[in-house]
């Protein structure tokens, strides 16, 4: 029988080990087998992620829309590259057939990829922050 995987929690852009005592059992639902262990984090973790968050927000509100753009660009080949992994892990975690699972990530690239063009959903007669410090205007 495979060690069963204890799963971390995500802050800061850090994976974290919780001082959880008590956790969740994730199944396969294909198999009924217990897959992985999540923790059921600790009132400080929460608060502490829910500060992370709030920190970081001032930071990517700031951040010019191009800039944003980018980021998810990289997302969307990160997600292209690893396709059948993602696949995979949703078959797993969600008992689906492997066509169905796929089109679930499928779907989240889609997401992806609209906000890739935020930009030019957002261009209008003006667009602020368009790069650090410029606006631009249409005349």
């Amino acid at each position: 029988m495979a060690e069963i995987k204890k799963l971390q929690y995500f802050m800061g852009g850090k994976f974290l080990d919780s001082a959880a005592k008590k956790t969740m059992d994730v199944y396969n639902p294909s198999t009924g087998e217990v897959i992985a262990q999540a923790p059921h984090c600790t009132s400080d973790e929460v608060n502490a992620a829910i500060a992370a968050a709030a920190a970081a927000y001032p930071k990517w509100s700031a951040t010019p829309v191009t800039k944003r753009a980018a980021v998810f660009q990289r997302m969307l080949t990160l997600i292209d590259r690893h396709l059948d992994e993602l696949t995979l892990l949703v078959a797993t975690e969600h008992g689906k057939v492997w066509d169905e699972a796929r089109g679930d990530v499928l779907k989240a690239r889609e997401g992806t990829e609209l906000a890739c063009g935020i930009p030019a959903l957002m261009m209008g007669e003006s667009m602020m922050d368009a790069s650090t410090g410029f606006d631009t205007v249409l005349y």
